[in-house]
């Protein structure tokens, strides 16, 4: 009887052998399709390609030359992240104003065409021109109040708010990347950029001549402290990037890190009672034999209750599952 066990164990290593197999197999055929894209002509020519976000940077190293240093000769160029919050509301305000120029215009266009086929439906089209520009005298304009203001109209506005942003903004450009990005006062002659520097981010782009130099510089240590300029990341397009988080310490983002992942176990230990919850709901006939308040579930239709106990649970369900992925991409994308 003893002796039969021995087959168990020998079917035991070989289905856990069989598995091994299997996950190295994927695991080389996986490594074989990265290095194949990494140098097809989809990948390779991007700049991102050969591109390292590195942050967590010590002070003494947030310079190009003290970078230079660190990665070799192979560095082609250093962005270091700055911090310009002027800048930053300025862009904030611009895209405002942008957005709501093209809904004020698609609103006067929207009109326009109304107007245009009511006229076609009376009869009384015209013929010849620009329908939107016949009408755009014509039609209530968009407007809207500034503040606690007077009401303007919405189109000119966005047009006078973005010639005026316009200009302010390329000046704070123009300022930051000749490394003077400090007040900026608008002149009848056009700007003057006074100031000191901004504070330096604790992050930077480094390009690199070559991809394998900017693989080789991702996996080599440069610090004795594993927590200091981590993590690295290449290949990153900006869409992915959380501009505000680039400043983020090494402390802090250890922490981040230690509370986001206790908020998550807790989710993980807690998520079984609303779960359970709905589960309830496909016992309402069951349970309003023994709670007095569910008592109008006996005296509702047959259809009602079934589509209550039937219906209703795995949606509710597959709604709360659906939270959770929503959950964590709001999480990693958010602000630190």
């Amino acid at each position: 009887m003893r002796r039969s066990l021995y087959a168990h164990v020998l079917v035991s290593y070989v289905y856990f052998s069989f598995v091994l197999f299997v996950a190295y197999r994927e695991l080389i055929f996986y490594v074989a399709i990265r290095q194949a894209y990494m140098h097809s002509d989809i990948y390779a020519p991007r700049l991102s390609a050969r591109t390292l976000l590195i942050t967590a940077i010590p002070e003494r190293f947030r310079s190009e030359k003290a970078l230079k240093a660190v990665f070799g000769q192979t560095v082609e160029h250093v962005w270091i992240n700055r911090r310009n919050p002027k800048l930053d509301a300025l862009l904030k305000r611009r895209d405002y104003a942008a957005m709501k120029l093209e809904e004020a215009e698609v609103a006067l266009i929207k009109r326009s065409c109304n107007r245009e086929r009511t006229m076609a439906r009376w009869g009384g089209t015209e013929t010849g021109g620009n329908t939107v520009g016949r009408w755009f005298t014509r039609l209530k304009r968009p407007a809207h109040r500034v503040g606690w203001g007077k009401r303007v109209d919405t189109i000119e506005w966005c047009r006078a708010e973005l010639a005026k942003l316009n200009g302010r903004v390329s000046g704070l450009q123009e300022a930051q990347r000749s490394g003077d990005a400090g007040e900026v006062y608008v002149l009848s002659f056009g700007f003057q950029c006074v100031g000191a520097d901004p504070d330096r981010c604790n992050s930077a782009f480094i390009s690199f001549a070559r991809q394998s130099d900017a693989q080789r510089a991702l996996r080599v240590v440069i610090h004795d402290l594993t927590i200091q300029m981590a993590p690295r990341n290449i290949g990153v397009s900006p869409a992915e990037v959380v501009w505000e988080n680039l400043n983020a310490g090494w402390f802090e983002r250890q922490i981040r890190v230690v509370l986001t992942t206790a908020v998550f176990a807790f989710m993980t230990m807690f998520w079984s009672i609303p779960n359970a919850l709905v589960g309830t709901l496909s016992q309402l006939e069951y349970l309003a034999t023994y709670l007095p308040f569910l008592e109008i579930i006996q005296h509702l239709p047959d259809f009602i209750v079934g589509a209550i106990t039937g219906l209703l649970p795995p949606l509710l369900l597959s709604l709360l599952l659906e939270l959770v992925p929503t959950i964590l991409k709001c999480s990693s994308q958010c602000p630190l």
